[in-house]
């Protein structure tokens, strides 16, 4: 059963991926497909402005040599925020 804040965790992740992107990704097209965001043409910088802005944002540590599986989706990255102790 999804959690009841995922839809605004989801919202909140996918507003990041935009200004990390500069609106290059298309989120909703991405998750629907389920193409990652290397597939998706996201850059090593975007990528990188990506975990500042969810460390910054969430006041968490993304250790990137261990999590960066969790980093290819808005889904993946709101299961590692959950898996984080996000509310």
């Amino acid at each position: 059963m999804p959690h009841p804040a995922d839809d605004t965790l989801t919202h909140a992740v996918a507003d990041l991926v935009a200004q990390a992107t500069d609106g290059i990704i298309d989120v909703s097209s991405t998750e629907t497909a389920g193409t990652s965001f290397a597939d998706a043409g996201m850059t090593s910088l975007s990528f990188l402005r990506l975990v500042d802005a969810l460390e910054i944002r969430y006041g968490i540590e993304i250790d990137l040599e261990h999590d960066i599986g969790s980093m290819r989706t808005v889904a993946l990255i709101v299961e590692y925020l959950r898996a984080q102790g996000l509310p």
